[in-house]
């Protein structure tokens, strides 16, 4: 617990107002934005004309993956273009990665408590992971949603016997799975896991 609350306190503590201008990060906000103005097709037809106009045609895609902007909509619904919100996003899903990787079903057994316990020191305390805290990204997001996948398919794991809570687990993988691949392509791989 001191390990999580130290890394929420950490993380709101490295956030500064604005944002570099570079990345990914306006047109997440704006497909975000789109959302609630309803003009999807807008922002498909604005990217394809600057695409389509620029001397390098490969910097960026149409759109990207629908998952990160919805995360963000209820953010742009509430306070408009609000960097500080939107970086409040990726803190509490760095939290809630470790929070998944803490109660892991199998790694939350008494043997495995002192290795998780230095997992998630080196984690948190990992420069990587603080670097992300500080932009509108969605490897943060991403990180917690494969994480709480992998939270959700040792759950399945541990269940032996087929109940409705497994069946109800099945699905809610399914649809977690769907989501984890929409907030970054390589979520994909996750649909290759044996």
């Amino acid at each position: 617990m001191l390990l999580l609350c130290g890394t929420l306190w950490g993380a709101v503590q490295l956030i500064v107002s604005g944002h570099i201008f570079n990345g990914d990060f306006a047109l997440y906000i704006r497909q975000a934005q789109s959302i609630q103005y309803g003009d999807m097709q807008q922002v498909f037809s604005d990217m394809q004309e600057m695409i389509a106009h620029s001397t390098y045609q490969r910097y960026s895609p149409i759109l990207y993956p629908w998952g990160y902007p919805l995360l963000l909509f209820p953010c742009v619904a509430l306070f408009g273009i609000n960097y500080f919100a939107f970086k409040i996003v990726g803190v509490i899903c760095l939290v809630g990665a470790f929070i998944f990787l803490y109660y892991h079903p199998i790694l939350s057994k008494e043997r495995f408590r002192m290795s998780v316990l230095l997992v998630l020191a080196l984690l948190t305390g990992n420069i990587f992971y603080w670097g992300y805290v500080n932009s509108v990204s969605s490897e943060l997001p991403f990180f917690c949603f494969l994480m709480f996948s992998f939270w959700t398919m040792n759950k399945l794991y541990v269940l032996k016997e087929q109940t409705e809570k497994r069946t109800i687990l099945y699905i809610g993988l399914g649809i977690l799975l769907f989501f984890t691949a929409q907030i970054r392509t390589e979520g994909y791989f996750l649909f290759r896991v044996p």
